[in-house]
């Protein structure tokens, strides 16, 4: 089974990400902030990170950041999800190294489910 790590801080909408996943068949773990994913990163190795940008105490820019720079973590694809939306922000994520980005409001939970499905093949 494939494992995701979805790091969201808004807790309705994490609750549902964790659902719509756990439903495709993907065994998720779940993450508020940088700093609690880079410990769940230690613990659970996933094949894809989902990554919102807007967090507390470690942002998404600093975290992805700090595994495209650790061996171990900077072969994991990663799937930038937020609500940025300027060019700048979009520029900076995958020149950091992510895979794709995509804006929270221009896409369902099932196409977010299938881009997701698509980077794990």
């Amino acid at each position: 089974m494939k494992k995701i790590l979805i790091v969201e801080d808004e807790a309705p909408l994490a609750k549902v990400l964790n659902i719509q996943f756990q439903n495709a068949k993907l065994d998720v773990t779940m993450a508020k902030d940088g700093i609690d994913a880079l410990e769940k990163l230690k613990l659970n190795k996933p094949d894809l990170i989902l990554l919102d940008l807007w967090l507390p105490k470690m942002n998404g820019f600093s975290f992805l950041e700090k595994i495209k720079q650790t061996d171990a973590y900077k072969k994991i694809p990663v799937i930038i999800f937020s609500n940025l939306s300027e060019k700048s922000d979009i520029t900076r994520g995958l020149a950091l190294g992510a895979e794709e980005y995509i804006e929270k409001l221009s896409i369902t939970l099932e196409d977010l489910v299938k881009r997701v499905q698509h980077h794990l093949k």
